[in-house]
């Protein structure tokens, strides 16, 4: 590998050094969640880009941002929705007891079908 010519280069913040083709180059770089403005990094609102769906309240961070969702969705921006906002009515108990009623109704059909091959 060729050797990091950015090992004996120094940049004065908010600069940093970039390695390119083996030549040390001191760049501005503001990191995530922010962007340069003039000479100085500055923290990017990222709320103006509306990132929280269904009615999510979006809260910007020093970086980033957080989306607090509203009831039955979850996820980074909202973007999932659980069984509570898709309508089903049906819950986990009705729904043991309807597979536990299917399963028994599959043995006595079983069963009969036994035994009149018999």
């Amino acid at each position: 590998p060729a050797p990091d010519s950015c090992l004996n280069t120094t940049c004065a913040p908010p600069l940093s050094c970039a390695s390119t083709w083996g030549r040390a180059t001191c760049r501005y770089y503001c990191g995530s969640g922010r962007q340069l403005v003039g000479h100085t990094c500055e923290d990017v609102d990222e709320c103006l880009w509306r990132p929280c769906l269904h009615g999510g309240t979006c809260y910007n961070l020093r970086p980033g941002y957080l989306c607090v969702c509203g009831p039955g969705h979850t996820g980074d921006n909202c973007e999932w929705g659980g069984l509570a906002s898709s309508g089903h009515p049906l819950t986990a108990p009705a729904a043991i007891a309807a597979l536990t009623l299917s399963l028994l109704l599959l043995v006595v059909l079983g069963v009969v079908f036994s035994i009149r091959l018999h």
